[in-house]
């Protein structure tokens, strides 16, 4: 097994890297709305299931039933909550165990990444890296879990666990050839977003200090012999001369500043950096959005002075790296649907259930498919749309195939036209 691209970087260097992306995603807004943009844009409310075994009944109990697991198990969110994971962590590890209080006795939690290594520090072996033991073809075989997850401020503990690999689904999106490992997608909009966050702390300050300033008058006397009264007391005259070429110090609490002739506003006034700061923060968003595909609009979070041709463009080649993003959902998507079925059959004994697994004994020949109704399949949907109805009208499709496009209901859909039709 290669695993050259592996060590380029070490396990110590790779977790102060999680480390700094994860605080940068917890302390800055902009990070956690681009890891959050991403989630909904590749799996928005999640896929659709449908079974298409050839028998109405069966397919709908076969779909309630991973449909009742998959609300128990809250598993929609475990899946935004891995992909906000790939931008601090890289990675994220689904386990499958035994809680006898789940529909089939089946529970799935989302492991953290620093949870996944080699508690005792032994030497790098070509069959393991960072706690993940492979076989000969790059498989992996079982899984060092630490049982608590330990700060590694206050250093790491030797309590830990194995799991086999029939109970782990590793996600993660490879940058390299042969990766075993996930690297934050934050990484490289690290430095961008610091100096974005510089930008806005001097824009603050600029603010803060312009809105100090109450009240500026420019007096027409010469500023050589212009003298500004400063009262010290009753009955006292004291005078203090004015410099017309310093700059003016403005009083902390406000007040009134008095310009001598010859004295100019640049002096003393400062600007509400109102547009330029906005167009400083677009800029910085649309780059840090880059690493991880994002488009414009949803790396701003705004969607103005962004013109139809250029956003289709952007959509078309975000919709083909969230398709693949997709299918490595799908895949892990695929091992909770057999867990859900394999629970039922074996703690529910649901009769229908039971006879499919006997028929189909290989998850991977499951006649499953699945249909995202997200940001991706909504892009230009209205002219998709448009053109299969008018298919539908001419006849060269039918209605369940429209149904199955866009992840409808066929049967309810065929119901409620039998209704309207009495």
């Amino acid at each position: 097994m290669d695993c050259s691209n592996n060590l380029l970087i070490s396990e110590a260097e790779r977790s102060r890297l999680r480390s700094w992306c994860k605080q940068e995603y917890l302390d800055n807004p902009q990070a956690r709305s681009l890891a959050r943009n991403f989630a909904l844009g590749i799996y928005g409310n999640g896929p659709t299931l449908q079974f298409q075994t050839g028998e109405e009944h069966l397919n709908e109990v076969l779909e309630m039933t991973f449909a009742r697991w998959r609300q128990r198990v809250n598993l929609d969110w475990l899946f935004h909550l891995a992909l906000n994971q790939l931008f601090y962590d890289g990675e994220s590890f689904f386990y499958f165990y035994d809680q006898p209080t789940m529909p089939g006795g089946i529970g799935v939690e989302l492991l953290e990444a620093r949870r996944i290594q080699d508690p005792l520090g032994t030497d790098w072996r070509p069959d393991r890296l960072e706690g993940i033991t492979y076989n000969d073809w790059g498989e992996p075989v079982y899984y060092h879990v630490l049982i608590e997850n330990s700060n590694p401020l206050f250093g790491m503990t030797n309590e830990y666990g194995i799991v086999p690999a029939e109970r782990m689904s590793h996600f993660f999106l490879e940058d390299v050839v042969n990766q075993k490992r996930g690297l934050p997608m934050l990484q490289s909009a690290l430095e961008m977003l610091a100096s974005m966050q510089r930008i806005t702390n001097a824009s603050l300050g600029a603010w803060e200090l312009a809105a100090k300033m109450n009240l500026v008058i420019q007096t027409g006397m010469d500023a050589y012999n212009f003298v500004q009264c400063v009262p010290k007391g009753l009955g006292d005259d004291e005078v203090t001369c004015v410099d017309a070429f310093s700059t003016k110090q403005i009083p902390e609490d406000g007040g009134m500043t008095f310009l001598a002739n010859g004295m100019t506003m640049n002096q003393v006034k400062n600007e509400h950096p109102n547009s330029q700061f906005g167009d400083h923060t677009q800029t910085f968003q649309k780059i840090a959005g880059l690493s991880a595909g994002l488009p414009e609009n949803m790396a701003t979070g705004s969607s103005a002075n962004y013109n139809f041709s250029s956003a289709q463009m952007d959509f078309q080649l975000f919709s083909r790296f969230g398709g693949v993003c997709q299918k490595k959902i799908l895949g892990i998507m695929r091992k909770c649907v057999a867990e859900s079925l394999r629970g039922a059959a074996r703690r529910e004994r649901i009769p229908e259930v039971v006879e499919f697994l006997h028929a189909y004994p290989e998850p991977d020949l499951w006649p499953i498919e699945w249909y995202f109704p997200t940001v991706l399949s909504s892009i230009d949907r209205i002219n998709n749309a448009a053109a299969d109805v008018q298919l539908l009208q001419a006849g060269l499709t039918t209605i369940k195939e429209y149904c199955k496009r866009y992840g409808l209901n066929y049967e309810q859909i065929k119901q409620e036209r039998i209704m309207n039709n009495e």
